[in-house]
């Protein structure tokens, strides 16, 4: 009875952290979502695409993808489940994460790199400032990809 209230427990913390990290990436990107979104943002030398598909879909909806699929790969493991399944996740886990956190960190650059600190208003800590790259790392990468594997691996093992 415990492991399932521990489950349902990370599943709801998947939840809690997924709606943090897309707060945070969403209100960081602002500019690229609203005044600039249909400038064309290079995603290599040969494909541009809009700056606001280039934000959401490769920037916040791939970190948050690579988090699941990586929170299937543990599921898999936890189960002993060694087939060609598990390299079939493991595979998109990977480059869905690097595509993630790839695409945010070269759009978000120039907040990121700014001497800024922000009030942690997305936890609701207004007494707590941070850095402008530790909010962006703390608050939107790492919710993002942690409440994107938490949720899958929840969900996996509960069945």
């Amino acid at each position: 009875m415990k492991l399932v209230s521990l489950k349902v427990l990370g599943f709801i913390v998947g939840i809690v952290l997924s709606n943090i990290g897309v707060q945070t990436t969403l209100w960081l990107g602002s500019g690229w979502i609203n005044e600039h979104s249909s400038q064309p943002w290079g995603l290599n030398t040969y494909i541009k695409v809009p700056s606001q598909v280039a934000y959401t879909w490769c920037g916040v909806a791939a970190m948050w993808l690579g988090g699941i699929f990586t929170g299937v790969v543990i599921a898999l493991i936890l189960k002993k489940v060694y087939t060609k399944i598990l390299l079939a996740f493991l595979f998109p886990a990977i480059a869905l994460t690097a595509l993630g956190f790839n695409t945010l960190d070269w759009m978000l650059a120039g907040v990121v790199g700014s001497e800024k600190g922000w009030q942690a208003w997305v936890i609701y800590q207004t007494d707590l400032w941070l850095q402008s790259w530790d909010f962006y790392f703390l608050l939107g990468v790492v919710p993002l990809f942690i409440g994107g594997m938490l949720l899958t691996a929840s969900l996996i093992s509960l069945t």
